[in-house]
């Protein structure tokens, strides 16, 4: 399968947690995996926050290292400002929907904001 791995897939799959077990599945099998670079903003955030700069820059390279990065395009920034609007998911939440809609990516992640989604795959309770 092609996906996109959602920021909260990441970030359960480098915390070790159950939710990030079913992660695992994608990233050590032989799926092809993209994220945007909003992915990639997000997580290292989230780990400069709660580890070491060598620490979170370890697990950016381990994501560079493993999957496909997808750049934000204006027709895709246009579409998730609407998605924002609409939705009121936030803005980034709303640039990693798009950008996966936009590339008939399947989209994988455990965040409450796309619980409701049909066309996802979604792993969070």
């Amino acid at each position: 399968m092609t996906v996109l791995l959602d920021s909260w897939c990441w970030i359960e799959y480098f915390d070790g947690t159950k939710a990030g077990k079913k992660v695992s599945e994608y990233i050590k099998g032989e799926d092809t995996i993209f994220i945007s670079v909003i992915n990639l903003a997000e997580v290292y955030k989230h780990y400069l926050s709660t580890h070491t700069e060598k620490e979170a820059d370890d697990f950016i390279y381990f994501m560079l290292q493993r999957c496909f990065i997808i750049p934000v395009e204006p027709e895709t920034a246009l579409n998730a400002a609407k998605l924002d609007y609409k939705k009121k998911w936030g803005l980034g939440d709303s640039l990693i929907y798009a950008t996966a809609k936009s590339h008939n990516l399947k989209l994988v992640s455990g965040d409450p904001h796309f619980k409701k989604e049909k066309d996802l795959v979604y792993l969070g309770k």
